[in-house]
């Protein structure tokens, strides 16, 4: 599956926004106990992401390549209707391993 997200990081000691993340990725997921009313998978992609600096002292922009991995669950909700949870793991910069983030994502998803 395909998707596109955007993030702001941000400092939490004196919430001061310090950029503006697009990326896109491409996912494989593994449902490995099928697809049924409760469907549990697990998957990776490779992502590509592109900053804007909020500050003056850097370049305003930048990008770099980063993998994430992540397991979640898909409820079916009625007819072509899912309810997705998934938790991601994401290595944002593959050369900078110390750029990490979790993330808890909430999806309504229609099958056609």
């Amino acid at each position: 599956r395909p998707g596109i997200y955007y993030l702001s990081l941000e400092n939490e000691d004196n919430n001061y926004e310090y950029a503006d993340v697009y990326g896109i990725h491409l996912d494989w997921y593994w449902f490995f106990m099928g697809k049924k009313q409760f469907s549990p998978f697990l998957g990776f992609g490779p992502a590509l992401n592109y900053y804007s600096f909020d500050d003056d002292r850097t370049n305003n922009d930048d990008s770099d390549a980063g993998i994430e991995g992540f397991a979640g669950v898909d409820f079916d909700l009625s007819g072509p209707w899912k309810l997705m949870l998934e938790l991601r793991y994401l290595w944002h910069d593959i050369a900078d391993r110390d750029t990490t983030i979790v993330k808890l994502n909430v999806g309504l998803l229609y099958y056609f």
